[in-house]
């Protein structure tokens, strides 16, 4: 059972102050009658408050919830969830944490701004300390906002919830971060629960090996039949198996608080979100299965091909060049790439690649600058790359250093969704063609990725100037998830 001395204070509070609503989501519509409701987020719901209910007779669950990204769940887990619990169990010690203290706080600002609202009918202990990160019920209970890494030390609680612990793709790629959020979860924050609790961790997919990844596989945590995990998706689109927990047939589409409730519009959203992202990141964001790093990043099927190029002025033109580290056999290769753009489509005009020397790398540059004709130069800014930058920026204009920052997968996966778009094409009949077709074939496996990174380098720096994007007619959208 739950602790007498807090039994006997939820009873005399609900007997003065009977708590409004019955669910998270009753409370939300109680306060703000215009709160939308979707039937995932009435399953969520019904979940989240029998926990608490679990919890009052003594009994802890652990529950980790991944959804699409803008689907309502954090407004519902980090905000309307540790309100209702307050209502119901003014006792509980509630700690709220996300990537960012920002987020953190953003969330416990909103609740403490509901917390005020007569309808909650919340106790506000008004001594004790009131900021939008740290308060207290008059009851002993409260809400305490953290961020990943932060301290929680001298910290107890009932009620946990992590929403949203990583950050974006770069944090979810990186070995380091998410090592420093395993040991942050279990050197820190999984000590801080105190039976009978109740654990929410709630967020997106970004990767095999993230927080949720790591707490459901059993070399990272081994089965606890006392204390089992409750694994709930809700992907954006029902697969075949296992069977949807909403009902859903094969197919159909997780409803957006904000989209238009008809199946054909929520599928063509759908499908316009998959053809911007990619299917590699669709499928862990979105369908909330991510895929290994070590599979193709690249498909054959995904490139456009091109004889003749459109007659038009190009808007844009470029060449994008990776530099080797030394010369020699064994060496990488220096790889340059002349690329021009006609509305959302890229067309790889042209390539050099060699194992040259320093000062056979700058004539060879200083020609294909001069054949191209293009006004804008991407070089990688390490390796000879500094030095050719150094020698060659006052006599060819346009040349713009890059100082990459994500690691070279997450740099191709971030430029995939154009070329699976059908957005990016190749010359049919350039002698260079098929060593290009097998390394980005085999990247990242391959012994070899230079012309990959002169590749995304092109690709990123087009993305990021406003170039077209990935397009999907409305009928093939709907084809394409229905």
């Amino acid at each position: 059972m739950i602790r007498s001395r807090e039994h006997s204070v939820i009873s005399a509070y609900q007997r003065l102050v009977p708590t409004p609503k019955t669910s998270a989501l009753a409370l939300a519509r109680w306060i703000e009658p215009l709160t939308q409701t979707r039937p995932h987020l009435n399953y969520l719901d019904e979940l989240l408050t029998a926990n608490l209910a679990a919890q009052e007779r003594g009994e802890s669950t652990q529950t980790l919830v991944s959804l699409p990204p803008r689907t309502g769940k954090s407004t519902l887990c980090a905000v309307w969830y540790p309100l209702y619990a307050l209502t119901r169990n003014p006792t509980l010690k509630i700690g709220l944490v996300s990537h960012t203290p920002d987020l953190a706080t953003s969330w416990a600002r909103t609740i403490r701004d509901h917390a005020q609202n007569p309808r909650a009918r919340i106790q506000v202990h008004k001594a004790t300390r009131w900021t939008a990160s740290e308060w207290r019920t008059s009851q002993g209970g409260g809400l305490w906002a953290r961020s990943v890494g932060q301290a929680l030390t001298g910290l107890g609680f009932d009620l946990l919830i992590l929403d949203d612990v990583v950050k974006d793709h770069a944090s979810a790629h990186s070995p380091a971060n998410r090592r420093h959020l395993w040991d942050w979860w279990q050197a820190n924050t999984r000590t801080r629960l105190e039976p009978p609790y109740t654990l929410l961790i709630v967020g997106t997919r970004w990767h095999t090996d993230d927080l949720i990844g790591r707490l459901t596989n059993p070399e990272y945590t081994p089965p606890n039949n006392d204390q089992p995990w409750q694994v709930v998706n809700l992907p954006a689109i029902a697969p075949d198996s296992p069977q949807c927990p909403l009902g859903r047939a094969p197919g159909d589409p997780l409803y957006t608080p904000l989209g238009r409730q008809t199946r054909e519009a929520q599928l063509l959203e759908w499908a316009k979100i998959r053809a911007a992202v990619g299917t590699r990141t669709w499928q862990a964001l979105y369908q909330g299965t991510p895929t290994s790093e070590e599979g193709r990043v690249f498909h054959a099927h995904w490139w456009q091909r091109w004889r003749v190029l459109p007659q038009s002025r190009p808007q844009r033109d470029l060449t994008s060049w990776d530099m080797a580290f030394k010369p020699g056999a064994q060496s990488d290769w220096v790889v340059g790439q002349h690329w021009q753009t006609w509305a959302g489509d890229r067309y790889l005009v042209d390539q050099i690649r060699g194992r040259w020397t320093f000062s056979e790398t700058v004539r060879h540059m200083r020609a294909f600058v001069e054949q191209t004709g293009a006004r804008e130069h991407l070089v990688e800014d390490r390796a000879n790359g500094t030095a050719i930058i150094d020698t060659l920026r006052r006599e060819i204009p346009g040349i713009i250093p890059i100082n990459p920052t994500q690691s070279k997968t997450a740099r191709a996966q971030a430029v995939t969704p154009e070329i699976e778009a059908g957005n990016v094409f190749l010359p049919t009949q350039a002698g260079w063609l098929p060593e290009f077709l097998l390394e980005v074939e085999q990247f990242p496996a391959g012994a070899h990725d230079d012309q990959v990174d002169a590749l995304t380098q092109a690709l990123s720096r087009l993305r990021l100037s406003g170039v077209g994007g990935a397009r999907v007619s409305r009928l093939a959208a709907v084809r394409q998830l229905s």
